[in-house]
């Protein structure tokens, strides 16, 4: 019985510590509001899209990868870590074939050229 009361009070405590030591999520890096505008118009952009057959999560990454923004700035404004960018890049380098920032750009804007609005 003695036992439980203070495995019981190391959970209580833990918790406490836990909850103080959580710290608030910083807010989106100011000079990134607004968003460099997108190289390609709204509706080539969506045609785009459906042609590569991407999820709304990678088309996001993609989006902010045209826009120039670095894997920090995308994990930011995504709310998502890094790991997770990187594993979204590679799936997306699978599924266009390109591997790497360039080779996506370039394959985008090859796509852009072969699809119609």
């Amino acid at each position: 019985m003695a036992n439980l009361r203070t495995r019981d009070a190391r959970n209580v405590r833990n918790h406490t510590r836990a909850s103080k030591t959580t710290a608030p999520k910083p807010a989106i890096d100011p000079s990134l509001e607004p968003l460099p505008p997108l190289p390609i118009d709204e509706q080539l952009w969506e045609a785009v899209i459906e042609a590569l057959e991407l999820s709304s999560q990678h088309t996001k990454v993609v989006e902010l990868v045209l826009r120039g923004l670095s894997d920090k700035q995308i994990a930011q404004v995504m709310d998502i870590h890094r790991s997770t960018l990187r594993a979204y890049m590679t799936r997306i380098a699978v599924r266009t074939g390109a591997n790497g920032r360039l080779a996506i750009m370039q394959k985008v804007l090859t796509v852009s050229h072969q699809v119609t609005k």
